[in-house]
C-alpha cells in the first residue's frame, strides 16, 4: 500500500508514487492498522512465512533492496531484516523477486533472468532454471508444481514439478 506520492525526480516525467508500507487490515471492522514505517520506493510481494513472520520483496537502494523477514508482533518502526545469501553473485543479494515459500521450508525466486532456490538455513542459492532472457513476472507453488510466467510475449503459463523440472505450458490466447 502506497503512502505517499511525491513529485517526479525530473520536471519532464509525471508524478510517480513512494514510501510504500505495508498495513494491516481487518475485514470484519475495516479498520486498517500501520506495520511498517520503510517508506519503500517499491514492495512486490508479501509473503506469510511461519506463524509470526513475513517475508518482503523490497526494492530501492541497494541496501534496502532484496527479500527481508518481518516480525509481525514487532514495533512497526523496525527494520526488517534483509535475507543474505552467501554465494549470490549478483548484487549483493539485491535481485530477489517474487518469493514463494516451499514445503522443505526453503524460498523459491526470481533472481534476475533465472529461478533459484533459497535455502534460508545455511543461506545459500541453487540454480532451479537457467536464464531464458525473460524476467519471471509470476511464481506459484501449489501441490508440489511450481507455475511461473515471464514477460516473454506469449500468454504461456509454464509448470514443472521440482524433482523432474521437465516444463510444460498451457496457453491462454483468448
Amino acid at each position: 500500500m502506497q503512502a505517499q506520492n511525491f513529485d517526479s525526480y525530473s520536471p519532464i516525467a509525471p508524478k510517480s508514487y513512494h514510501n510504500y508500507d505495508i498495513y494491516e487490515l481487518d475485514i470484519s471492522s475495516s479498520i486498517s492498522k500501520k506495520l511498517s514505517n520503510l517508506k519503500s520506493y517499491y514492495m512486490g510481494e508479501i509473503i506469510n512465512f511461519g506463524k509470526d513472520s513475513l517475508i518482503v520483496s523490497i526494492q530501492g537502494k541497494t541496501e534496502e533492496s532484496g527479500l527481508f523477514f518481518m516480525n509481525k508482533n514487532v514495533s512497526k518502526y523496525s527494520l526488517p531484516d534483509k535475507i543474505y545469501i552467501k554465494n549470490d553473485t549478483l548484487r549483493n543479494s539485491t535481485m530477489y523477486r517474487n518469493p514463494v515459500t516451499l514445503s522443505n521450508g526453503n524460498i523459491l525466486c526470481a533472481s534476475s533472468y533465472q529461478m533459484v532456490e533459497l535455502n534460508l538455513k545455511n543461506r545459500l542459492e541453487q540454480p532451479v532454471l537457467p536464464s531464458t532472457g525473460f524476467h519471471y513476472i509470476i511464481i506459484r507453488y501449489s501441490n508440489d508444481l511450481v507455475y511461473y510466467q515471464q514477460k516473454d510475449d506469449t500468454n504461456n503459463i509454464y509448470y514443472f514439478d521440482l524433482k523432474n523440472k521437465k516444463i510444460k505450458s498451457i496457453n491462454l490466447e483468448l
